[in-house]
């Protein structure tokens, strides 16, 4: 039931959501060049020593154990807003989160969406999934508008939907982005 449950989620997303590859994303310091030698493919920041080679060492770490996964993780708080969690064995970057316009997602099609930016902006580069865009009420988000992105890959001439999205949320006042961060359920 759950196997047909998914297959139904991701085929629906197909038609309702933009999406987008791991492979394609740069995640880097406003003002960067995304193409440097510096910069590194969001896919490819897989250990905290990357981490600390691309964004520095002004961070807090916080090392806790996730049950879902069985696993112990390390979170690496910037002190400029941006949030890296990682899984410790084996080292995978499992979800990052940026509140200030101090950190850029730079596109393979050159696109470029950071904190700050307007609704409007966001719709030209990911016109489906802002389109699907929704409020939320919880924790967090309350009182900010949704914009789900998810991971992709393709194989064979089709695109592959993970379970896996970025949310980037917009004030549900102004439209503007404050907060981009990844989701990766357990």
């Amino acid at each position: 039931m759950f196997f047909i449950v998914v297959i139904k989620i991701l085929a629906q997303s197909d038609s309702l959501f933009d999406c987008i590859g791991r492979t394609e994303i740069y995640l880097v310091r406003t003002g960067s060049d995304p193409k440097g030698i510096q910069n590194v493919k969001f896919s490819d920041v897989k250990s905290i020593k990357i981490a600390e080679q691309l964004f520095g060492f002004n961070y807090k770490p916080r090392n806790y154990y996730d049950n879902m996964i069985d696993k112990n993780c390390t979170e690496l708080k910037y002190d400029d807003g941006l949030k890296l969690d990682f899984v410790d064995n084996p080292n995978w970057l499992k979800n990052f989160e940026v509140t200030t316009d101090k950190y850029t997602l730079y596109l393979k099609n050159g696109g470029a969406i950071k904190v700050g930016m307007k609704g409007e902006e966001l719709k030209a580069i990911f016109p489906k999934s802002y389109q699907q865009r929704k409020a939320y009420h919880f924790d967090k988000i309350s009182g900010t508008v949704s914009v789900i992105v998810y991971f992709c890959s393709a194989h064979n001439y089709m695109k592959i939907y993970e379970i896996a999205w970025i949310n980037i949320g917009l004030s549900s006042k102004n439209d503007v982005i404050e907060r981009i961060f990844t989701v990766t359920p357990e």
